[in-house]
């Protein structure tokens, strides 16, 4: 997401201090998103189901909830482009290392 930033300023328009603010809030998601992932990363293992099979479940959640993100790259509008970028910053992420296989 370091790329965000120059993006938005230099394809989409917005000005240095827009972009700053919404790479911001980009960032705020991803934060709050990876707290809550853990968060229930955790409980469902302490629930009794399988490490590795949680682990890989969210890994494999957050891979599919991140090519949101390649629509955004089409999005006609400016608007859009953030909407895509902001889902991408929440879907879920392990906290942990994933298992290895």
């Amino acid at each position: 997401m370091t790329w965000m930033h120059a993006y938005l300023v230099e394809q989409r328009g917005l000005s240095l201090r827009q972009a700053g603010l919404y790479a911001f809030f980009s960032f705020i998601g991803i934060a709050i998103v990876a707290a809550l992932a853990g968060f229930a990363a955790d409980r469902l293992i302490a629930g009794g189901y399988d490490v590795a099979v949680m682990r890989k479940s969210f890994i494999v959640a957050g891979f599919i909830g991140g090519t949101s993100v390649l629509r955004g790259a089409y999005a006609p509008s400016a608007q859009r482009t953030l909407f895509w970028s902001e889902l991408r910053s929440r879907t879920p992420r392990s906290k942990d290392q994933p298992a290895k296989l």
